[in-house]
């Protein structure tokens, strides 16, 4: 309220008086972005509500510990998804914007497998380096936990595409279709609770990927092809640099600190070399 009446004091008359109908418009568009924020709020929050209600404080607590490397991952990649948010407006009118969103794709997408493989590959010696012990945790419940938040990372780019372009309520839907898949998932698996949540957390936003790409190629069909060839390459690249330091760390000498030391400082390396003139060319917009 104060910032309103301290907003309201400095501007100068005479200003547009709001009509029925602007406030009609945003009040739709506010019930749209509302709903979508219980959405988003509900499919992070349900595990843990699941939990708490049919397991102990410990279980909760260990599943806790387990998401949260995995769940670092997304303090890497909201920043960069909100920072393109307005610029993806009116798209199908815009080629710059087009532009944009292919070089938001490669970046999150470069982030997105970047962190992932060098977290999967360090993950026990992180784990063993941090806790003092290697057998605290459930590894199969980080993994699925963080393979479920790549998933849901590869829709953040379109799903603000969606959003500043007012179709708000296909994300919507994809949201509430993943929830329902998440309860369904965790009803049916037979497993215990810390791996049923944690499948169902992966099933969930799978499912929610799939909207969202299915969404994509209905309403912006010129941005599905970039989408796909940003997402492939970078798969490709970042698959063939995990299975190659996956077969070195069956041997003694590339393990532990050395795996760590060596996989973070040659993976990035040879992306930048390998996409260098499309980095650079980023760079220069940026």
């Amino acid at each position: 309220v104060c910032l309103r009446f301290i907003s309201f004091k400095r501007i100068k008359s005479p200003f547009k008086v709001v009509t029925n109908q602007e406030l009609v418009v945003f009040f739709k568009g506010a019930i749209k972005i509302g709903f979508f924020s219980i959405l988003s709020l509900v499919l992070f929050q349900i595990d843990r509500i699941i939990l708490s209600k049919t397991t102990t404080t410990s279980v909760l607590g260990m599943y806790g510990l387990s998401s949260i490397l995995p769940l670092s991952l997304l303090s890497l990649i909201y920043p960069i998804s909100s920072a393109a948010f307005p610029r993806l407006a009116q798209i199908n009118k815009n080629e710059y914007g087009k532009s944009i969103f292919s070089n938001w794709t490669f970046i999150k997408f470069s982030i997105c497998f970047g962190f992932a493989v060098l977290l999967s590959l360090n993950y026990e010696f992180i784990i063993s380096f941090w806790l003092q012990k290697n057998d605290v945790i459930n590894h199969a419940v980080s993994y699925l936990i963080l393979l479920g938040i790549v998933f849901h990372v590869l829709t953040l780019v379109c799903t603000n595409l969606f959003i500043i372009n007012d179709r708000t309520n296909f994300v919507n839907i994809a949201y509430l279709a993943s929830i329902i898949i998440y309860i369904i998932a965790v009803a049916i698996v037979p497993a215990s609770v810390s791996i049923k949540v944690a499948i169902g957390w992966l099933i969930a936003n799978f499912t929610l990927f799939l909207a969202i790409v299915f969404f994509l190629n209905r309403f912006f069909s010129s941005l599905f092809n970039i989408y796909l060839v940003d997402l492939f390459k970078s798969v490709l690249f970042f698959g063939i640099f995990f299975l190659l330091f996956y077969f070195l760390k069956r041997f003694v000498f590339l393990s532990g600190l050395t795996l760590l030391i060596s996989s973070i400082f040659l993976i990035p390396l040879f992306y930048i070399i390998f996409f260098k003139r499309r980095i650079t060319l980023i760079l220069k917009e940026l």
